[in-house]
């Protein structure tokens, strides 16, 4: 019963306020225009905003990166990327990232281009037309040409630019632009590339980059089917990539590098597992303490082509110290085998540390053979093949198949990261798990600020509102005195007078945001109608030529809820004000 008359209170309330909401007219309407206008605002310098942001993170950055990026490198060369086993990484992405659209290989080339007597620096980037996935699949405005001819494998090396790395190479379609190209050995590859199409650009980012196939520019730098450069994963939901890089992080720490193959002499072979050691003065220290060398010295294993052997392997071989031996082992790809010649340094006596049947090298040497053609087939597929385990004596000193870099807080902490490697002696594979926050933290930063300009934006508005109010709740109380008396003297409670005024200022807000939203969206319709042609920086503003707007809900809902809450904050005092009069003294009261 009393819920029943306390809801009939609050409709009677909200009856009145409306009644007389609508009563001063002239004066609400141009406090709701102010309010409208603001809210208006408010909703084109945030979607603006987020437009921005959207554009750099969800098209530039996640084009070049991906949301999460697995990166390999050899040698501390960070300007290279190159997977080796690109499907075995691919499975442990697969398999640890539940939360997945698809996988992008990125190959792309830094080189300078020489066209019709005017050369320039470009970005080659590898595309496959025919892949839904991949980024540059997207639908090409095509001005001159035809990119059938991109795909039909009738022009050995077709080339795609844009309107205006067209006109600074000074090239038109047919003509061959000239390039060279360092493959991810290092060694310099030229080409010819005939144009075959000229695109129209989208903006300042897009038109610094142009295009080839796929597989060519793939054979073009060198990679081998098996092999990618890195790996971009593109994620359902982009906000949890941090989480998913931390959990595929974990699930792509290395194994021991570890061969199983043949060691043959002059006169007989036998099975052999090859394991390697970190020649780090510290972990050959451990490796020696607890593996003997009965003949040669193990320091001389340190250097190019040169092993250690157990002595059950130097017996069944008939070799010793300085006896040349070569170490053969089957291909994971392509079939065959890989050879290695070595000579020995060092016999050593396993005593039960490591397998009977092992030869240790160096780490340089163990990654020079473990990369250098197919890769090693498999251990696992070996029932003879020595596995340590973790508790072995000498296991913190074996090399594994690759190093995990740690994780990166932000793009600074990464180039530092890398410029530590570069300068250290490992010449391995550096395997790097990182987010497009870490890549693009400048553009997290720019963010931010775009934030901080849209909530100082806010508080103005808010400080606008608040003045509009008071001086408009002044106003109505001052002329409606006599009311206030007339409805105290018949019995109304003073919080119905203040929850009158209340609820009058939270319906006049509340309405003039709904129009301001609606005003919002009209705008940012009537922009969207003009299209700009323009490469410079402004592009970042732009999608297809018009300006980008990214509205959200939760973004205008939170910005009704916050001028309500500064409306009825605001409107408070002087409702409580009005209801702190007695009827006699209302009443008195003349104007």
């Amino acid at each position: 019963m009393k819920l029943l008359l306390k809801i009939n209170e609050i409709k009677l309330i909200a009856r009145i306020s409306l009644r007389n909401l609508f009563r001063q007219r002239r004066r609400n309407i141009l406090l709701g225009i102010a309010i409208a206008f603001g809210m208006m605002i408010l909703v084109l310098a945030n979607s603006f905003s987020n437009g921005i942001t959207d554009n750099l993170f969800n098209r530039l950055i996640v084009y070049a990166t991906g949301h999460i990026e697995v990166l390999a490198t050899e040698k501390g060369r960070f300007n290279t990327s190159i997977t080796r086993d690109k499907e075995r990484i691919e499975n442990i992405i697969k398999k640890k990232i539940k939360d997945m659209r698809f996988i992008n290989e990125s190959i792309v080339a830094f080189t300078r281009a020489i066209g019709n007597g005017k050369a320039e620096s470009v970005i080659v980037v590898g595309i496959d037309l025919s892949n839904d996935n991949d980024p540059g699949s997207v639908k090409w405005e095509i001005v001159k040409g035809n990119i059938a001819d991109f795909t039909n494998g009738k022009v050995e090396f077709p080339y795609m630019v844009h309107e205006e790395k067209a006109k600074d190479l000074n090239i038109k379609i047919g003509d061959t632009v000239k390039v060279r190209l360092s493959t991810i050995y290092g060694q310099q590859q030229t080409a010819r590339l005939t144009l075959v199409a000229i695109a129209k650009s989208a903006g300042v980012f897009q038109s610094m980059a142009t295009y080839l196939p796929f597989h060519k520019l793939k054979a073009l730098l060198g990679y081998k089917p098996w092999e990618s450069g890195s790996l971009q994963v593109i994620l359902k939901d982009p906000k949890t990539s941090i989480f998913q890089a931390n959990n595929l992080y974990q699930a792509l720490k290395p194994d021991l590098a570890i061969i199983f193959g043949e060691l043959r002499s002059v006169t007989s072979f036998s099975p052999a597992t090859a394991l390697s050691f970190y020649k780090e003065r510290s972990l050959v220290t451990l490796l020696t303490n607890k593996v003997k060398s009965l003949q040669g010295n193990f320091q001389n294993v340190t250097n190019e082509k040169r092993i250690a052997v157990s002595t059950d392997l130097a017996r069944s071989l008939n070799v010793s110290v300085n006896d040349k031996v070569q170490y053969v082992f089957k291909n994971k790809f392509g079939g065959g085998s890989t050879t290695n010649s070595f000579t020995i340094k060092s016999v050593f006596d396993p005593k039960g540390v490591l397998d009977k049947k092992t030869v240790l090298l160096n780490e340089n040497d163990l990654y020079d053979i473990y990369y250098k053609k197919a890769l090693p087939d498999d251990y696992r597929n070996y029932k003879e093949a020595f596995v340590p385990s973790t508790n072995c004596p000498v296991y913190a000193s074996l090399a594994t198949e690759w190093r995990l870099l740690p994780r990166s807080r932000d793009n600074a902490s990464m180039e530092k990261k890398y410029s530590d490697l570069s300068k250290s002696k490992w010449k391995g594979i550096a395997l790097d798990v990182r987010t497009m926050y870490e890549t693009a933290s400048q553009v997290v930063q720019l963010e931010v600020a775009l934030n901080i300009i849209t909530f100082v934006a806010v508080l103005i508005l808010f400080f606008i509102i608040l003045i509009g109010v008071v001086n408009t709740m002044r106003m109505s109380i001052r002329e409606r005195t006599r009311e206030i008396g007339t409805i105290r003297a018949i019995g109304m409670q003073k919080k119905d007078v203040r929850n009158i005024f209340i609820m009058e200022t939270f319906f006049l807000s509340f309405f003039a945001s709904l129009a301001g939203v609606v005003a919002g969206f009209l705008v940012m319709g009537f922009l969207y109608l003009f299209r700009f042609s323009t490469a410079s920086a402004m592009s970042i503003l732009l999608v297809d030529r018009h300006l980008y707007f990214v509205p959200t809900v939760g973004m205008i809902l939170f910005d009704i809820i916050i001028i309500l809450l500064i409306s009825v904050v605001t409107a408070y005092f002087p409702s409580r004000r009005a209801a702190n009069l007695t009827a006699a003294q209302a009443l008195r009261h003349y104007e």
